[in-house]
């Protein structure tokens, strides 16, 4: 399947089209790799309550089981995801998989990994009826210490369990995350132009307010910004590197 990408806007939830799909479809929680990854999921909660009683105790009174389970999938997709440039399947700097695609495979790049957790996160809120988790894959820019910026993909999230503020799912790591560490979303690093799940889409620049953001934060980046939406909707070569895990810095290691 080729992904035009030929921007057009409709009033309705799934408000980004790509032409022959809208950005929401990327995101897909009913689907055979979120089935997968969420058995794998409880098989390890049950393994850790009967090996570690007291710390699923002691965790499910901080953050509560659900958000234990969050990190567990984030765990799942960081080590059987390996990271892969798109250049040497698909001969093109950047093509956008489906989540089904990126778990056969075992492999993919940043916004590949992204959409599969995403789904996975979304289904698992959908099968909990938690209704006060949010969760957004989000396209568009990390910033290194050089104030060099790359295109990158990521995903945010937000409980109020962990704490009353947007917090930074990163799905390029090789290595599992501590169930009891959460990162911290830093805007002036992460920049996400585009943020969206399977029933909502939005823009930077129209719907900054949605992640506390303000039109001076927009305006401050507004030339990268229109960079992104750009090579989003017209499909036109974007003049920035995407982000390798050779070009992360330490300070993306906690």
């Amino acid at each position: 399947i080729r992904r035009q990408r030929q921007m057009c806007i409709r009033d309705s939830g799934k408000s980004v089209s790509l032409g022959d799909m809208f950005l929401s479809d990327f995101i897909q929680p009913r689907c055979y790799a979120t089935y997968q990854i969420l058995q794998e999921a409880w098989s390890r909660l049950h393994r850790l309550y009967w090996e570690k009683p007291d710390t699923v105790s002691s965790l499910s009174r901080a953050i509560g089981l659900f958000n234990i389970m969050v990190k567990l999938v984030w765990n799942i997709v960081n080590t059987k995801i390996s990271y892969r440039r798109d250049s040497k399947v698909f001969r093109r700097a950047d093509f956008w998989q489906l989540p089904n695609e990126t778990w056969t495979s075992k492999s993919g790049d940043c916004e590949d990994i992204t959409f599969l957790l995403a789904s996975a996160v979304e289904w698992l809120k959908a099968g909990w009826r938690e209704s006060e988790a949010r969760v957004y894959a989000c396209i568009g820019y990390y910033r290194d210490r050089s104030n060099r910026f790359y295109g990158h993909s990521f995903a945010l999230y937000r409980h109020p369990k962990i704490a009353d503020r947007w917090l930074w799912i990163e799905t390029t790591l090789d290595h599992e995350v501590e169930l009891s560490v959460w990162l911290n979303w830093n805007p002036q690093t992460l920049i996400p132009v585009y943020f969206f799940n399977s029933t909502e889409a939005y823009r930077l620049d129209r719907d900054y307010e949605k992640l506390g953001l303000t039109r001076d934060y927009v305006n401050s980046h507004r030339d990268i910004i229109d960079r992104m939406i750009e090579y989003v909707e017209t499909g036109r070569r974007l003049d920035i590197s995407w982000m390798h895990k050779s070009t992360r810095v330490p300070e993306l290691v906690w």
